[in-house]
Order: structure tokens, then sequence, then C-alpha cells
């Protein structure tokens, strides 16, 4: 295994952890429903955990704190269509993180990684049950 290589798996999760983030909340300014606001609330606070935990374990691999950057996303306008695009963005996050589990030979980062994969999922069936109600 490659420690620079795994580093740079563990600084994009960073940032798309952050857009991640950024998104959700773009999609909360533009609706009131009930049940998109309770799946991207939870989503969203989970996203900012999962940086806290990355940024550790960057931290821990690297003795440097990460920067954490993301692009803005576009205003909002489509619900249904802003959940199919989060639907999307757990499927690569759920891809992604396997690959750093499968990469890694690090006990304490496969542990890490497998329980934010696993919130991935969760919020991937979330948003999948959303979609077919709008």
């Amino acid at each position: 295994m490659n420690l620079d290589k795994l580093v740079e798996m563990l600084d994009k999760a960073l940032k798309d952890e952050k857009e991640a983030e950024l998104f959700y909340t773009e999609v909360l300014k533009a609706t009131n429903d009930y049940l998109v606001r309770e799946a991207f609330v939870e989503a969203r606070h989970d996203e900012r955990e999962h940086i806290v935990k990355i940024s550790d374990l960057y931290r821990d691999l690297t003795g440097k704190s990460p920067v954490i950057t993301g692009v803005l996303p576009e205003k909002v306008t489509n619900i249904k269509e802003a959940v199919q695009k989060a639907i999307k963005g757990e499927e690569a996050a759920i891809r992604d993180y396997l690959e750093i589990i499968n990469y890694s030979t690090l006990e304490k980062v496969d542990r890490v990684i497998y329980e934010i994969r696993n919130d991935e999922i969760v919020h991937l069936e979330k948003f999948q049950a959303l979609y077919h109600t709008l």
C-alpha cells in the first residue's frame, strides 16, 4: 500500500463529502416538503460527521490538517432532479469508499471508512424511496 495514494483518496473523499453537504443545504433551501427535508437534514448531518472522521484519519496519517474545499452547487430548482442527483452521488460515494477499503491495509482506516460507507448506503436507500414518492 502506498500511503500517499491513500491520503489522496481520503483527500478526494473529503472534497466529495463537502460538496454533498453544500448540495444538501441547497436542497433544503429549495423545499418545505417534510419528507424531503427529513431525508436531507439527516444526510447533511452525517456528511458533516464524515468530514470530521476523515479529517481525523488524514491528520493521523500525515500529521497535518486537511484543506477541505468543495465546489458550490447551483441553486436547486427541481426537487425530483435534486433527489436523483443525490442518489447518483451516494452511489459514487459507496463505490469510492469500497475502493478505499480494498486499497487500505490499515485497520483503523478500514473500520472508519466501512462505517461511513454504511451511512451512505442508508442515505441511498432513503433517497431512492423518496424519489418514488415525488
